[in-house]
Order: C-alpha cells, then sequence, then structure tokens
C-alpha cells in the first residue's frame, strides 16, 4: 500500500478501511487504470482480491455482494482470466 500511495502522492491510511482514505484511493486506481482513454482496465491478482474487495466495501457498505461493489467502483466489469499450461510460461509474458 505504501508503495501505491508514494507513487500516486497519497498520505498512508491510519486504518486501511476508512472510507474516506479507499474513496481517494480508488480514485487513483480509477485514473491510472484509464491513462488517457475512457476504457478503464486493471489487473487484480488472487492475493490482492481480498484487500482490494474489504476496501471497496469501505466505500459502498450498502451493496449487496462483491460484485456489486465492484461495479459501482468500476463501472460494466469483464473478466479474464490467463492460464498457461506450463508454471514457467505463466509467470513470464512475452510482449
Amino acid at each position: 500500500m505504501h508503495w501505491w500511495c508514494d507513487q500516486w502522492q497519497l498520505a498512508p491510511p491510519q486504518d486501511d478501511l476508512n472510507p474516506a482514505f479507499n474513496q481517494e484511493f480508488l480514485t487513483a486506481v480509477c485514473r491510472e487504470g484509464k491513462g488517457v482513454t475512457s476504457l478503464f482496465g486493471m489487473r487484480l491478482m488472487q492475493p490482492d482480491l481480498q484487500s482490494m474487495s474489504d476496501r471497496i466495501g469501505s466505500v459502498y457498505p450498502n451493496e449487496p455482494d462483491d460484485l456489486s461493489r465492484f461495479q459501482r467502483a468500476f463501472g460494466k466489469l469483464g473478466f479474464i482470466s490467463l492460464f498457461r499450461s506450463g508454471k514457467v510460461a505463466q509467470a513470464v509474458s512475452f510482449v
């Protein structure tokens, strides 16, 4: 979290579930994920899913489930799951 705060010039949170900080954080995520386009993209890996879900939940506590909260935070969602048969190939991407 501190790395992202440094990158986006946010004061590190005293409490990870502080709604005001998490709203600022989500705004920065959306800004970074869009760049100069109108499309948003984000790579969210399994180890970080719960933390992001908790942050979004602190901003949108009245949404009934994670999917609804993610849609509220990021708009229309599309999911891509990447899997390669070889573990080394899965860890390395060639452009």
